[in-house]
């Protein structure tokens, strides 16, 4: 008799398929950043509907900017003095 596999966590929000989120992003104005080097890794988007530049820590927005215009991407870069593993 063969077992049956078994359903494993995802570590993944499905917000992509949650209409009441309000977000409407793309590839290139998406990206995950460690912002303090602290290992922690928050979700950092660009909204291109509401001209809004916000960070994510889960489902909680950590902060929110105004853009001046619309955003067509998004990068980071973080400087640090750690040696690579």
């Amino acid at each position: 008799m063969e077992e049956m596999p078994t359903l494993q966590k995802s570590p993944w929000i499905a917000a992509w398929t949650d209409t009441v989120a309000g977000l409407q992003l793309m590839p290139q104005l998406m990206t995950f950043a460690d912002l303090k080097d602290d290992g922690d890794y928050k979700f950092i988007t660009a909204d291109h509907r509401q001209n809004k530049f916000k960070v994510y820590m889960g489902t909680s927005v950590l902060y929110i900017a105004d853009l001046p215009s619309k955003p067509i991407a998004l990068t980071t870069f973080c400087e640090s003095n750690k040696k690579p593993i």
